[in-house]
């Protein structure tokens, strides 16, 4: 039966929560084999070691909260113990990395463990691990050589429980969530590459390069705060759910793509043609329109794709109004979404234009991180007279070294189509794209290339 501890006898955040799974254990147990009494007593000790862990930690402040990942100093090895120790708080800062994207401590525990298992080796050939191997076969006696083989069989277990926790601590930092938390930085940037494909309503389609970056800020970070009330196990202070309190996110995006709604501009060239000897003629007349038809026809079969790349900047505003923590303590499960409103505005500059159209919208986000999220929005980009409804969104699908694959799509589709002044609907038609991106931030592009 687990017991609540002298507070002299914590050393660290860990031995108590150690305590508290244990406890939890044992009341899981009694309350299966109805066991009252020792029911009773295990409420009555988890009760004081959660009295105990928050007092801990208003005491103790956020350096109660803070592991580090570092190796020990060989010159300090007195056994495998220490090393053994020194993995198990490298897995534990592991387990909390992850759970909360701390990519820093990531890589700073991946290269401790590479210098601990180095310093593990060593120790279990050295004659530190044996000591008993030489001095009792010298000492000839049956008992000594009996209690020297022991101790040897004791370190050589210890050993190999070592290299298994090693293992499990490598297997852990190796092990990447498809979809992870925000980052920890408030302030990052995303480079991508990659390939797409548009469609625009009947007329053309077209495969090409999609390059660009984005640039993401929060300027008051709620997230973070709620990731340290939930790490210290005080859910009941946690501020998620529906708040106007939570504090806007800025995105900047430029990109290299295609020109996607901008291109049925166009076609409205169908509806007026100039003749050689500089009259309009009217797109109600049949002749007209076959003529037009086929020159519109061949302008396409010189060029494939007219005007269907584009250079593209955004910036946008979102204002989370919802946030959800789970309150899974498995790394697996964890999950920060938010969801709230979103406004944004930026211009396109295709091929055949001298100057940038102008795109605005706003509607409605909702995101697990920055990179991963689902919009609809409503507003209008220029040429185009009429108003659009557009849907875009983007999940990752898989890990690549130091980023991942998105795959994306958007479309953008006319809600009004307005009239000309011969009363003809102007033809502006709707736009598709799928996409396929390796996305990174800078830091980790270039990690491993500044020295």
């Amino acid at each position: 039966m687990g017991e609540t501890p002298d507070i002299t006898e914590i050393k660290s955040k860990a031995d108590i929560e150690t305590r508290i799974q244990q406890c939890e254990l044992e009341m899981k147990y009694a309350k299966r084999f109805n066991l009252a009494q020792a029911e009773t007593a295990a409420a009555t000790n988890l009760k004081k070691l959660q009295d105990i862990h928050a007092w801990y930690l208003v005491q103790i402040g956020e350096s109660a909260t803070e592991q580090s990942c570092e190796a020990i100093d060989a010159s300090k090895v007195t056994s495998v113990a220490d090393i053994t120790n020194n993995i198990e708080t490298c897995q534990a800062v592991l387990d909390e990395a992850i759970k909360f994207n701390r990519t820093a401590k990531i890589e700073q525990a991946k290269s401790t463990l590479k210098e601990l298992e180095s310093l593990l080796l060593i120790t279990s050939q050295s004659p530190l691990i044996d000591p008993a191997s030489k001095d009792g076969a010298a000492d000839g006696a049956d008992g000594v050589v009996a209690d020297g083989q022991q101790e040897a069989e004791k370190k050589v277990f210890d050993v190999a429980a070592a290299f298994s926790k090693l293992k499990q601590a490598t297997d852990t930092a190796s092990t990447e969530r498809l979809i992870p938390a925000w980052r920890d930085s408030t302030f990052t940037y995303q480079f991508y590459a990659g390939v797409e494909y548009t469609k625009v309503g009947d007329l053309f389609d077209d495969s090409q390069l999609r390059l660009g970056f984005q640039s993401y800020v929060r300027l008051f970070d709620d997230l973070e705060e709620n990731r340290k009330l939930f790490a210290q196990n005080n859910e009941a202070s946690i501020k998620d759910g529906f708040r106007l309190s939570y504090s806007p996110h800025i995105i900047g995006s430029i990109q290299l793509s295609g020109a996607a709604e901008a291109v049925a501009a166009d076609s409205e060239t169908t509806n007026d043609q100039t003749s050689d000897d500089g009259q309009t003629t009217d797109s109600n007349d049949d002749t007209t329109n076959t003529t037009n038809g086929e020159n519109t026809a061949a302008a396409a079969d010189a060029n494939e794709s007219p005007g269907f790349e584009a250079l593209e900047f955004e910036a946008a505003v979102y204002w989370p109004l919802y946030m959800h923590f789970s309150r899974s303590d498995s790394v697996a499960d964890y999950r920060e979404l938010t969801a709230g409103l979103i406004v944004t505005a930026g211009g396109r500059k295709v091929d055949d234009h001298d100057s940038f159209y102008d795109r605005y919208y706003a509607g409605f986000r909702m995101s697990h991180n920055e990179e991963t999220y689902f919009d609809v929005l409503y507003g209008k980009s220029e040429p185009l007279k009429g108003r659009r409804l557009e849907l875009r969104g983007q999940l990752p699908v898989a890990s690549l070294g130091t980023g991942r694959v998105f795959l994306g799509g958007l479309a953008n589709m006319a809600l009004s189509q307005k009239k000309d002044e011969n009363g003809d609907k102007l033809n502006e038609g709707d736009s598709f794209k799928v996409y396929v991106i390796w996305q990174t931030s800078f830091a980790d592009l270039f990690q491993n290339v500044v020295p």
